[in-house]
């Protein structure tokens, strides 16, 4: 979404390429790390940065993309970087990056259960599973929520 308002976004993934990239449904189906529309439809607008965070050369080129960004999205800790105190920092993650659900296996039902959404999803009939909607909409919206405080953050340390 940032993308597609103009930022200039970029992924970094490890060097065997993002998860994402081999979740389907893929184009004609192919299968592979470049045939993902998941993995497109999520990506658009973006640039990709390939870094191995575990070695020097890796910490040396996540520093540089850190010292030149406004804002970093991650998925996981540390939160922030003490020789940069105005990046904005947004960490997203199920349930919290210390609580005590932190490392809790998730999936999409469960978190749109957990946060609201799954109320109205499904039928009056109780005795039927619950049904959830098409793709993965707790991310969609964890998107959406990240990218709004990013921006507000943003608009308020400017």
């Amino acid at each position: 979404m940032l993308a597609e308002l103009g930022a200039e976004v970029v992924v970094v993934e490890p060097p065997a390429g993002s998860s994402h990239r081999s979740r389907p449904p893929f184009a004609h189906d192919n299968v592979g790390p470049d045939t993902s529309l998941r993995w497109w439809s999520g990506n658009v607008g973006k640039r990709s940065v390939t870094v191995d965070p575990d070695t020097a050369d890796g910490v040396s080129a996540l520093g540089r993309l850190i010292a030149g960004a406004d804002i970093v999205i991650s998925g996981s800790g540390p939160v922030g970087d003490a020789r940069h105190p105005s990046l904005i920092w947004v960490a997203v993650s199920p349930f919290g990056l210390d609580s005590v659900r932190a490392d809790q296996p998730v999936t999409d039902l469960t978190m749109l259960a957990g946060g609201g959404p799954i109320w109205n999803c499904g039928y009056d009939d109780h005795s039927l599973p619950p049904v959830r909607g098409a793709g993965e909409q707790s991310a969609n919206i964890a998107g959406l929520y990240c990218a709004i405080g990013a921006l507000v953050a943003l608009a308020h340390r400017t």
